[in-house]
């Protein structure tokens, strides 16, 4: 099965089936770069939401 790879700055979003996942890019100590997994793009974009008091 093959996903889908979307990439924004230091950001990179991920598609795997319908779900959608956020991942950081960083610098390693050896200068390679990898990849922390943040979370679900959907309970991130609620998070900011209900953060910044827009109601839906």
């Amino acid at each position: 099965m093959s996903y889908k790879v979307f990439s924004a700055g230091q950001y990179k979003i991920r598609q795997r089936g319908k779900k959608y996942y956020v991942y950081k890019i960083e610098k390693g100590q050896d200068g390679n770069a990898r990849e922390t997994y943040i979370g679900p793009l959907d309970k991130i974009i609620e998070y900011y939401l209900g953060s910044v008091g827009v109601s839906s």
